[in-house]
């Protein structure tokens, strides 16, 4: 987002988007309010936003039974806004709009910013998005919103309320006031002030009683780098980096344990990567640095605590477990640089025996993958030739077999889909899945990723989406949902976490 200071000073700045959505039964004050101060927004001689209104199944709207309105765009046919006003209304019905409810959820994926006016917060609550955070809305809408909506923290008596880029406002003139916080927030206080002063507005926000939940810091984002199901299905592990924009500082790396039926959260005290959950879904094993050397260790989750299993002076990652949950697979690293050899060892938990299965390969063999019911290990393997392709062995090493066989394409990050079938992806972001022998490839449709992982007992993929969202797609039913969007990382995964 421009700051004020870059908008004057640029001279090809283009005017951001605001769309206002209107219905029939909208309240005027509501978008009236928020389209004043937005058109009013004007520096250097230029407009700083481009406003227009979009209408849901018509372009026809009747706002309070006597304004005849005709809409710029209907949702079927409107840009990308860069800023989106929901005001309120009669809009109860319309909460059962899916295609609406869906337009609503995509643009707020994508726009810089969110605001609902009065029980707009209706229609902005159904999408889930504010689903952890604090919101308001008129007085009368209170109650019905409360109980409609309990996982949000509805709050009374506030004129609006900041979570950083979804702002919420009590109804009819406050949303004036939420509009020209945002241009504050956006710009600076005498953007607002000059708005303010044109449309003849006593706008004095040191005297309004709001909340701001979340002061959303510009150089900073949270990022989802890893994950991994629970055996189960119902639970996922996450590792969630905070990131500094400025790189002055490294990553901040936290883990996660994230049950999909409730939506909540629980932190994980694992201060290492490659998180691999055993078999039986108790414990976790990972590779943790200790005085600059890699080792592997189990956490238990009962005992919420770190157990050193592997420890020897070579790299380490991709830890895997086996079918029995007795042994580890990993890659160790021999030597640096483009030279470095990567091989492919076995761990049994019970003998604290190590076995290299690959020895002196003319290729880097990479992410080892036990099958879930068997013996058997895929594995990526690397020949610099950018045309890595995917190998079987056995848990000895007594044969490499080449799957993918071929020249032509990239073929990486196996998955076993069950004891018969892998899953992998071929570049650029596909996944196939193909049989033991390497026959009946397939193109798994409607997925675009470079990172996934699948779950055999509820047959779902779950992936990160070209826009950071991480995504399941259901195989029995053919349907996809985005589980976790970038929008909700910093209501989810929030400041305390990531405390040193």
């Amino acid at each position: 987002m421009n700051s004020y200071g870059q908008f004057k000073a640029d001279s090809t700045y283009k005017p951001l988007d605001v769309a206002i959505l209107l219905y029939d039964g909208v309240e005027l004050l509501d978008f009236a309010g928020p389209g004043e101060v937005f058109q009013q927004a004007n520096f250097n001689g230029k407009d700083a936003f481009n406003v227009y209104t979009v209408g849901i199944n018509s372009n026809k709207i009747i706002s309070q039974s006597f304004l005849n309105i005709t809409t710029q765009y209907i949702i079927d046919d409107c840009p990308m806004p860069d800023i989106l006003i929901i005001p309120g209304g009669n809009n109860l019905a319309l909460v059962n709009n899916e295609n609406l409810v869906a337009w609503i959820s995509k643009v707020n994926e994508k726009a810089e910013f969110v605001l609902s006016v009065c029980n707009g917060l209706n229609l902005l609550a159904k999408t889930g998005v504010l689903d952890g955070m604090t919101a308001t809305s008129h007085y009368r809408a209170l109650d019905n919103l409360i109980k409609n909506y309990p996982k949000i923290n509805i709050v009374k008596g506030k004129r609006f309320v900041d979570n950083g880029r979804i702002i919420t406002t009590e109804g009819v003139s406050a949303g004036i006031d939420g509009s020209l916080y945002l241009l504050s927030k956006m710009f600076n206080s005498d953007v607002a002030n000059d708005v303010a002063k044109v449309m003849m507005y006593n706008w004095k926000p040191e005297t309004l009683d709001y909340i701001v939940t979340q002061k959303e810091d510009t150089l900073f984002e949270k990022r989802i780098s890893a994950f991994t199901w629970m055996p189960d299905g119902k639970a996922i592990l996450l590792n969630i980096l905070k990131i500094d924009k400025t790189e002055n500082t490294p990553p901040i790396p936290k883990k996660f344990k994230f049950i999909i039926p409730s939506e909540t959260v629980e932190f994980l005290a694992i201060d290492g990567g490659g998180l691999s959950v055993s078999p039986d879904g108790n414990s976790v094993a990972y590779i943790k640095q200790v005085n600059g050397k890699d080792q592997i260790y189990l956490y238990n989750f009962n005992e919420k605590e770190g157990k050193l299993l592997v420890i020897d002076t070579l790299k380490k990652y991709a830890v895997n477990w086996s079918s029995d949950g007795r042994n580890l697979v990993y890659n160790i690293q021999i030597g640096n640089g483009a030279n470095a050899k990567v091989e492919i060892c076995t761990y049994n938990i019970q003998t604290s025996r190590i076995n290299q299965i690959t020895k002196n390969s003319t290729f880097k063999c990479y992410t080892p993958v036990w099958n879930a019911r068997g013996d058997k290990i895929v594995y990526t393997s690397e020949k610099g030739d950018k045309r890595d392709q995917i190998y079987l062995t056995d848990k000895n090493g007594s044969y490499h077999t080449n799957l993918t066989n071929d020249t032509t394409t990239h073929n990486y990050a196996p998955f076993w889909l069950n004891e018969k079938n892998i899953m992998y992806i071929q570049a650029p972001g596909i996944i196939m899945t193909m049989k033991i022998d390497g026959t009946h490839k397939q193109k798994v449709e409607g997925i675009s990723t470079t990172q996934f992982k699948y779950n055999l007992i509820s047959n779902r993929i779950l992936y990160l989406d070209a826009e950071g969202n991480l995504t399941i797609a259901d195989l029995n039913n053919k349907t996809m949902k985005i589980l976790i969007n970038q929008n909700q990382l910093n209501a989810l995964f929030n400041e305390s976490y990531f405390k040193k």
